[in-house]
């Protein structure tokens, strides 16, 4: 009644629930705060832009001894079976279709997905886990960052939890941070496992972003290179392949990118090998809020980042970024016209550029060059 899309729900138990914190401290377990929480003040980067002021939450590092995990439901659990709840990327009030389960705050409850099956993994490993429906953007900003974890353990054999269903652009991602095929532990849904030792990193909050989670993806992805931008490299980011928050005056539009010496691309058909070659050289990336943004991790700090968006306070993630790096962002404020097509959040609208700002925006770009 509650789940009518689930794709899976039993077998399910009925598990207490508690932090990370409170556990190890419990049974001796290691768990520290790695970092306090901040409190960032960023100014308007452009007249397009806006100012913000948010405060970061904590991240911290456990080891759980006899650690169990099931593939698909990106929380740890304790090896007497509670839960910590607080080591997966969303809160655990917060659950999806994909794999759900029903947290009860005031008892201290979660019932969970709960296979019969248990592997014992004799290895000492780092949950990276993924996401349950393979978003690559949430893989970039909240797994990925999970790999700050492997500073803090002590062993040199560590290796990388993670589930056996990523695709290969997952794989190529984590290989630009040095983890191989061989570095992997790959579990398999439909299973639960158990570790000598599981640690748990929790990076916290992803929207908006921590600065040093920013530097270490932007050192993964982009490493030191010191490419420059070509100041003719100007690139539009269709999302012709998920088709939602797209341009609604297409036609006016697309005379704009090719009067303005624009290509489309569509990042869901381009190889990791293929954007970081497509992006080392950018001068103005151009797309409407969302994960295909998140290519500004591949171009030059100089690269101008363009937002289509209706509401600047909807954006809790790029222009956070852009300021991190001192990256110029601006918003292209723009009217919507409903639901996309495959709309599957509140946000997946369509939009009405204003071309002529936007040609504007261009010449008034190119003359600062």
């Amino acid at each position: 009644m509650m789940y009518p899309h689930a794709t899976i729900l039993s077998p399910i138990t009925i598990s207490p629930a508690t932090t990370l914190q409170d556990w190890c401290t419990r049974n001796g377990a290691r768990w520290a705060e790695v970092d306090a929480p901040l409190d960032i003040s960023i100014p308007a980067q452009s007249p397009y832009s806006v100012a913000t002021n948010y405060r970061t939450t904590a991240s911290s590092f456990a080891s759980i001894p006899g650690g169990h995990w099931v593939p698909g439901w990106d929380y740890a659990l304790a090896p007497d079976g509670t839960a910590l709840t607080d080591s997966g990327y969303m809160g655990i009030a917060a659950t999806f279709n994909f794999l759900p389960h029903a947290y009860f705050g005031p008892a201290h409850l979660v019932a969970h997905y709960a296979p019969a099956e248990t592997i014992h993994i004799d290895e000492e490993a780092l949950l990276v886990s993924g996401p349950p429906d393979n978003n690559i953007g949430h893989w970039m900003i909240d797994f990925l960052t999970r790999l700050q974890g492997r500073a803090l353990c002590p062993s040199r054999k560590l290796k990388i939890v993670v589930p056996d269903n990523l695709g290969r652009k997952f794989h190529d991602m984590l290989a630009l941070f040095g983890i191989s095929a061989d570095d992997t532990i790959r579990c398999t849904k439909g299973k639960r496992y158990s570790f000598r030792m599981l640690h748990v990193y929790q990076p916290g909050r992803s929207m908006p972003p921590h600065p040093k989670h920013v530097a270490f993806l932007r050192q993964g992805f982009r490493g030191a290179a010191k490419v420059q931008p070509n100041q003719g490299k100007r690139i539009f980011l269709s999302r012709a392949g998920v088709g939602k928050r797209m341009i609604a005056n297409a036609d006016e539009f697309t005379t704009v990118l090719r009067d303005e010496g624009f290509q489309s691309v569509d990042m869901a058909t381009l190889s990791i090998a293929r954007q970081k070659e497509l992006f080392a050289d950018a001068a103005v990336i151009i797309g409407t809020m969302g994960t295909d943004l998140l290519a500004l991790y591949l171009a030059p700090l100089t690269c101008t980042v363009i937002g289509i968006i209706d509401d600047p306070a909807q954006d809790p993630l790029i222009r956070q970024t852009c300021a991190h790096f001192g990256m110029p962002f601006q918003y292209l404020l723009s009217r919507t016209t409903g639901a996309s097509t495959e709309a599957r959040h509140i946000r997946d609208v369509d939009f009405i550029v204003d071309c002529a700002e936007l040609r504007r925006r261009l010449r008034e770009i190119a003359a600062r060059a």
